[in-house]
């Protein structure tokens, strides 16, 4: 039997105010209301809640808009953020990947869940829950493109996905060529120069 969101969210408004949908599912999901699914995803597609919570997310977004120039601001910092706290780490464990056959990343993902309680894929899904409204909405479009075509037509159509895409890649980007001068210079001074 499917998950009544909407009566749930009705029975409960005096707690959740005008809180979002999502936000109402999610914390449904965290109490219980759930028969087994592993996670939060599976439970909203196996429920049927999905379509209404985008609906709601739409409708939001239509009787809310963001302020363009703070979302810019916004999105571009909590990218950035991601490509530093996300994006580094896991280009390094990715290296030690390549000599321990995936061993390094097995570990330090066990390590982070037991310690923090959640690995690099949780942190991605913050990161990703943090941004505006309209550049996540903008980025499952991205996600449900199919083929070339169809995603460079719908990354020219939503810049704030490429940006967004573009700021996480930075901070890799940077520290690998720090990284590539400091051998550089190590050979360069080795031969006298």
């Amino acid at each position: 039997m499917a998950f009544d969101i909407l009566g749930y969210y009705n029975d409960h408004k005096g707690f959740y105010g005008n809180a979002p949908l999502e936000d109402v599912a999610k914390d449904a999901y965290k109490r219980g209301f759930h028969q087994g699914e592993p996670d939060y995803g599976t439970w909203q597609q196996k429920q049927g809640v999905a379509s209404i919570l985008d609906e709601d997310a739409k409708k939001r977004m239509q009787d809310n808009p963001s302020n363009p120039i703070g979302r810019a601001f916004h999105d571009t910092a909590m990218s950035l953020a991601k490509g530093v706290v996300v994006g580094i780490p896991e280009t390094v464990i990715g290296m030690a990947d390549i000599p321990t056959m995936g061993h390094a990343g097995k570990g330090v993902d066990a390590l982070l869940r037991k310690t923090v309680g959640g690995g690099f894929q949780e942190a991605n899904q913050f990161f990703d829950e943090s941004l505006s409204p309209e550049t996540q909405a903008a980025k499952e479009k991205l996600n449900q493109a199919k083929g070339f075509v169809e995603t460079v037509k719908t990354g020219a159509e939503n810049p704030s996905v490429v940006w967004s895409s573009i700021m996480e890649s930075l901070p890799s980007m940077f520290g690998g060529f720090h990284v590539s001068g400091i051998q550089c210079s190590r050979r360069l001074r080795r031969r006298g120069y």
